[in-house]
């Protein structure tokens, strides 16, 4: 659910003036261990990071894979080393696949759907889908930091477009997210006030109503660029 009238500016990749229509939808993991950190200057201290990721510019949608804290030369056809912090990281993207037509705005994502998956011994997918009309996805190995064993833990949100930049949402705009779970387990998910990615958004979390019965197990959140109220989610089985 999105406001009405909603605008939304930003940089393409955390650099040069605010345009519109300049943000990314990211379903993210939690860091984990990973056998792809074999080769760093400590594996006991080495984690993998992986992003599911839909750009507005240049409209594309594509994993992402990190190495935190890998400290060493990076494997083969990976970039980096990065210096993050302390640490030294490397990344590789993905293919990526562009969304038929043009690039999703602010108001198209009332209706945008990101999913991101990962099968063990077989391939991960990252898919987006914008109401019936525009859709598209990319597969990839999941040998690349063997994600199905570790993942349980996942951040969905609208942030700037890359190079740590921001989304700024307009003046009385109003966010509601639905992540919805599908795994071997039907335990009921819990909230964690927290997050990994580095772009943000100029939004504040708020108080979510409680929902309904759903087919999966869901987490609901609202922010607001108005003033919030304590924030909260709301969770069904």
């Amino acid at each position: 659910m999105v406001s009405p009238h909603i605008t939304e500016t930003g940089q393409v990749d955390g650099i040069g003036p605010q345009v519109a229509n300049a943000f990314s939808l990211q379903l993210n993991t939690e860091t984990f261990l990973t056998p792809t950190c074999y080769g760093s200057s400590d594996p006991s201290t080495c984690y993998g990071w992986q992003q599911f990721v839909y750009s507005s510019d240049p409209n594309l949608v594509f994993m992402q894979y990190w190495l935190i804290a890998y400290n060493a030369i990076c494997p083969a056809n990976w970039y980096g080393p990065i210096p993050l912090g302390s640490n030294l990281d490397c990344f590789v993207n993905s293919l990526a696949s562009s969304i038929p037509g043009n690039p999703l705005t602010a108001a198209g994502l009332s209706t945008a759907e990101l999913q991101g998956s990962a099968i063990a011994g077989a391939n991960d997918q990252v898919s987006l889908s914008i109401g019936s009309g525009q859709a598209t996805s990319v597969v990839n190995s999941d040998t690349m930091l063997d994600l199905a064993s570790q993942w349980d833990m996942t951040e969905f949100g609208v942030f700037g477009d890359a190079g740590g930049g921001e989304a700024n949402f307009g003046s009385r705009t109003t966010l509601e997210t639905q992540t919805t779970l599908q795994s071997d387990s039907n335990f009921r998910p819990t909230c964690i006030k927290g997050g990994f990615t580095g772009e943000t958004n100029n939004l504040k979390l708020t108080d979510t109503p409680a929902i309904g019965t759903q087919g999966s197990p869901s987490i609901v959140s609202k922010q607001t660029s108005s003033r919030a109220t304590t924030s909260s989610c709301a969770v069904a089985g």
